[in-house]
């Protein structure tokens, strides 16, 4: 297994930007993000040091400057950003994050963020049958995603509460994978089209459900403070 095996599905290069583009925000963008939030000013130095790294041209072919990345790279790099970063610039260090089960709380609400406006777009270029089946799977999808990143930041948390750093970014970078790893199982289940794709798409589904609502009772009924 590799260094970041928990990347499991995705190859090498893959992984190599996943990895590079949280230590970006890590490194970059969480120390100085509300400062500019708050002045209401645009981050110029940072987009430089974002085109320097050529994440501008994610999918620009390579002989033209790009980085040349597939759908699914693109897709993790940006979803996972959109979903995780809230949590991480806007509720990380508030006072009211006092309880390892608020990461799952402000997951589930970062998520459902997320998934409300991209329902809303994919409604918008289709019709009612999206909408329904949508509703049905890809919110629950969305909210049981976040529970794994929930459980996996209130961890990170914890372990930062107590000092241990390294642990916390271990965790944190888990927080990313894990639920990376379910949502491209989910998206390659149902893009492969076969009748056996579907019939393990439904056996997933169910039984990512359960898991996640045993989980999450679980995690209620111990929830402690920090």
């Amino acid at each position: 297994m590799s260094k970041y095996g928990y990347y499991l599905g995705m190859t090498p290069e893959q992984q190599d930007i996943v990895k590079m583009i949280r230590e970006f925000a890590e490194r970059e963008l969480d120390p100085v993000v509300k400062e500019y939030d708050e002045k209401g000013e645009f981050p110029v130095q940072l987009h430089e040091k974002w085109g320097e790294m050529g994440l501008f041209g994610l999918d620009v072919p390579e002989q033209y400057g790009g980085l040349g990345l597939n759908a699914v790279t693109r897709y993790c790099i940006s979803e996972e950003l959109a979903k995780l970063l809230p949590v991480r610039l806007a509720a990380w260090d508030h006072p009211a994050f006092d309880y390892r089960f608020d990461a799952i709380v402000y997951s589930v609400s970062s998520a459902l963020g997320f998934a409300a406006v991209e329902n809303i777009l994919y409604v918008l270029q289709s019709d009612l049958r999206t909408a329904v089946s949508r509703a049905i799977l890809s919110v629950p999808g969305h909210f049981f995603f976040a529970v794994s990143m929930g459980l996996l930041l209130s961890r990170a948390k914890q372990a930062e509460c107590c000092g241990q750093l390294r642990r916390r970014r271990v965790l944190a970078l888990l927080a990313l994978a894990v639920p990376t790893l379910l949502h491209g199982l989910w998206d390659f289940l149902l893009a492969a089209g076969s009748r056996w794709a579907v019939i393990a798409f439904y056996a997933f589904v169910a039984a990512f459900f359960i898991t996640a609502d045993v989980c999450l009772r679980r995690a209620s009924r111990t929830d402690s403070r920090l």
